[in-house]
């Protein structure tokens, strides 16, 4: 902690807008309560239980359930694999280096269908099918993209931070440990014939940013996220939940006041105020 108290990984800025946003989303789900009655979802087979055997199967009912566990269950869309753009197989015996692949991990369109009224579509990568948390982190993302465009209204700070406050809002439903973990990975591979490795981004928000909308979270619904959360993250982001928990308990006792507290007005575009 340093000789003055523990420190945020975030700025003050980043911090304040990730206050407003919380207030712009619990004006519209009830406040704490929502939070003291929903805690974490966790990567296990308690709340994942999938039993389809299939690549497509596998990801509907991960799509099926994420939209269940974020309160969207008779919410009209349309799930399927978009293009899948990983390298094909090189020379063998060859070691090759690979990077992310171009195309998004997944998607959000509202799209026309004749004679009828349009249709929400998502779409996700179909190498996700192989690594679900990220497959789960995907789905909430593009299910946040939903939820707050059905709002008719664009998030603290405009549309140009649509896709952060996408982030936020999927943190807000409870996918935080998922949009953490994902956020950034980078693995190695090796086979008979090539070695290598490869590097992914997902999402919009920094790590330090997700973590410490996740102790924002869980503190709101009167958890400790030491415990509710810190087991189920990656070791390192272990050590940014701890910081962004001391410092909010530090410095915003009351956090739900300090909330409260925000002029959502200061974060509308000034042409919609």
């Amino acid at each position: 902690m340093g000789w003055f108290g523990p420190t945020l990984a975030i700025d003050q800025d980043e911090l304040e807008w990730q206050f407003a946003t919380f207030k712009w989303l619990m004006e519209r789900f009830g406040g704490v309560e929502f939070f003291a009655a929903s805690p974490p979802i966790i990567p296990d087979a308690q709340h994942f239980p999938i039993t389809a055997t299939s690549a497509s199967e596998r990801a509907s009912q991960h799509f099926d359930l994420v939209r269940d566990m974020a309160g969207m269950r008779d919410w009209p869309c349309r799930v399927e694999a978009g293009e899948d753009d990983r390298l094909p197989q090189i020379v063998p015996g060859i070691a090759s280096t690979r990077a992310s692949a171009p195309q998004p991990l997944g998607t959000y369109s509202v799209e026309p269908v004749q004679d009828s009224p349009a249709e929400v579509v998502i779409r996700y990568h179909p190498s996700l099918v192989d690594d679900p948390a990220s497959l789960v982190a995907t789905f909430a993302h593009e299910l946040s993209h939903y939820l707050i465009h059905d709002f008719g209204e664009a998030p603290p700070g405009g549309w140009e931070l649509d896709e952060l406050a996408t982030d936020l809002t999927a943190v807000y439903l409870g996918f935080g440990i998922f949009m953490a973990n994902n956020a950034k990975q980078f693995d190695s591979f090796t086979s008979y014939d090539q070695i290598g490795w490869s590097s992914r981004r997902s999402g919009y928000l920094s790590e330090a940013a997700l973590v410490t909308a996740l102790a924002i979270r869980e503190l709101l619904g009167g958890r400790d996220p030491l415990a509710s959360s810190g087991p189920h993250l990656k070791s390192y982001l272990q050590a940014d939940l701890k910081r962004a928990s001391a410092w909010l308990r530090r410095n915003c006792p009351d956090l739900p006041a300090t909330i409260d507290r925000i002029e959502l007005a200061d974060y509308m575009p000034a042409e919609s105020r």
